[in-house]
């Protein structure tokens, strides 16, 4: 049974404003492991070499799958924001926004996606004149010359309320360590196992070892004479599927001249079952950090500026038959 129910829709923008405004379908939640090989699983104090490589290639696996399915999907979402002041950190500033996020592909490259919320509520406030709102979003997006303008109008309308933090796509993009392009650039480490509920998961720590460029952006520290930005964390993986239950990351660099690095970027994550063996995310702690003090330039003590909480209800899946056919797709923008 698809755990992510299906409506179809006639016309684009017919089904932009149902997936938006439809309400939202409880999704089973499937667990993988079954109690015997839970139990299996407790005799076994570590993983072999092997064992570890065959369990990243499941895991592997499935974000390929991630990829390909994550799009033409909704959920409501509640984030909060937070922004703190640099010298007291204390919270100075709070929002608190309800929005259908709806997973936009691209109505000219299919693959191309962003995030669309769709925004409800502002502070407990409603948003006046939701519908008119959608409607013109979309007709300035179905004028759009290129996909980038296209997706660019997207993300400006869904971040409007965020008190100017813009920051995106962390529902899309997810377990970077695992994609297989990727793999060559991180180390693995078998950290041990945990509980979560009636579920025992293998813990892998990672780290990346090779910088990769504009993989993460945060170009303001590229002037310094440091390594990155580069990321390092954990996943705990269900052992007999490769299905990521939770996600720990930071984004850091780290310092050429001394042993010493700073982090300006921490994530997590706790995603539940999907389709076809996919995680869904539930829940999104975002924190982002600036320098507090520096030393010749380097950061030596960073703060918290900003601070987002996001929380997803059951994901569904609608069907948009009418994309634009052979539109030349142009990326320039």
């Amino acid at each position: 049974m698809n755990p992510i129910p299906e409506i179809e829709l006639d016309g684009r923008r017919k089904a932009w404003r149902a997936a938006a405004f439809r309400t939202i379908i409880a999704i089973a939640l499937c667990l993988a492991a079954s109690k015997p090989a839970a139990a299996q699983q407790k005799n076994e104090t570590s993983l072999t070499t092997v064992q570890l490589d065959e369990l990243l290639d499941k895991a592997s696996a499935l974000s390929e799958k991630y990829k390909t399915l994550f799009k033409d999907l909704t959920a409501e979402e509640k984030r909060v924001f937070e922004l703190y002041d640099k010298k007291t950190d204390k919270m100075e500033q709070r929002r608190r926004t309800v929005s259908d996020l709806i997973v936009y592909a691209s109505q000219r490259d299919h693959n191309q996606v962003a995030e669309y919320r769709n925004i409800r509520e502002v502070d407990a406030m409603p948003v006046r004149n939701q519908i008119e709102r959608v409607e013109k979003l979309f007709e300035r997006v179905a004028k759009a010359d290129s996909t980038g303008k296209e997706l660019d109008r997207i993300n400006r309308e869904s971040v409007r309320y965020d008190l100017d933090t813009q920051f995106t796509g962390y529902t899309i993009f997810n377990a970077f360590a695992i994609w297989s392009a990727l793999r060559r650039n991180f180390k693995y480490e078998f950290a041990g196992r945990e509980r979560l509920g009636d579920q025992e998961l293998v813990v892998i720590k990672f780290e990346q070892t090779e910088f990769v460029k504009n993989l993460f952006g945060l170009r303001l520290y590229e002037k310094l004479n440091v390594t990155g930005p580069l990321m390092r964390g954990q996943y705990w993986l269900d052992p007999q599927t490769g299905q990521v239950r939770r996600e720990h990351h930071e984004i850091f660099f780290r310092d050429n001249a001394q042993p010493r690095a700073f982090k300006a970027i921490e994530a997590d994550y706790d995603f539940t079952t999907g389709e076809q063996g996919i995680w869904l995310p539930q829940r999104i702690l975002f924190q982002y950090f600036n320098p507090l003090k520096s030393e010749k330039g380097f950061p030596v003590e960073m703060f918290l500026d900003v601070r987002i909480t996001s929380e997803y209800g059951p994901f569904r899946r609608f069907e948009v038959k009418a994309r634009q056919e052979n539109v030349p797709n142009n990326n320039h923008q």
